[in-house]
């Protein structure tokens, strides 16, 4: 879990980040579950795609108690490339609800802001070089079935339900209201506090003006990395 700061140089970004990195380790590994992390990279625009090689050094914690197994090296330097086919960031932001049920489920609902964003290319030559960036807001509202297995410390766990989307301040055509949504994750106890990173992905119905190339639509395709903190 990284924060980023973006230099903009040319076509070439670079790029520093920092934070918190956590990991699952099982009874008797000698293994922490958390350390720190750095690292710097450039993130360049190849094709429509941008690639952001990035080098990262983490620093894990001192395990309490190794069951007499040698230690494992606490420094870790890794080499990383990424790519995104996205032309924007979208941040998401929200508050998640759980609610216990029998035989290790539960059902999540969560309440999550999420700008789409677009540009308008004019394809009839009449405004050549002019481009207009927008963005739709939206706030999606997931409601996930949601097993976890019953293992100690780290919990891994599915999620599946139907998600929902409302939008404000609409500048092109609507999106559509409503998809599926599956996900897979783990949960972590840090002191009081779950940490619960996971990763979703949802299919989202078709727009209504999907078939007028006049109007911007959404992806029906949506790939999400999110991270619930609860307690």
């Amino acid at each position: 879990m990284l924060a980023r700061y973006r230099f903009t140089v040319a076509s070439i970004n670079p790029f520093v980040s920092s934070g918190l990195s956590l990991r699952p380790a099982g009874t008797g590994t000698g293994l922490s579950h958390h350390g720190i992390t750095a690292g710097a990279g450039l993130e360049m625009r190849v094709r429509g795609v941008n690639i952001s090689p990035t080098l990262r050094y983490k620093r894990w914690a001192e395990p309490r108690n190794n069951f007499g197994l040698p230690p494992a090296r606490p420094d870790q330097l890794g080499f990383l490339v990424g790519f995104d086919r996205s032309s924007a960031s979208s941040p998401v932001a929200g508050a998640m609800v759980e609610f216990g049920l029998p035989k290790n489920l539960f059902v999540e609902v969560d309440g999550l802001y999420r700008p789409l964003h677009a540009t308008d290319v004019p394809t009839d030559g009449s405004g050549e070089g002019r481009r207009v960036r927008f963005a739709t807001l939206t706030w999606e509202f997931p409601v996930l079935s949601k097993y976890k297995l019953p293992t100690p410390k780290a919990r891994p766990f599915i999620e599946l339900g139907p998600s929902f989307r409302a939008f404000g301040n609409l500048q092109s055509a609507p999106p559509s209201h409503y998809g599926v949504t599956a996900g897979t994750g783990i949960e972590m106890s840090l002191g009081r506090l779950k940490i619960a990173p996971a990763f979703r992905f949802t299919r989202w119905a078709r727009d209504r003006m999907f078939q007028n190339p006049d109007f911007a639509h959404a992806f029906p395709n949506q790939a999400q990395v999110l991270v619930g903190v609860y307690f």
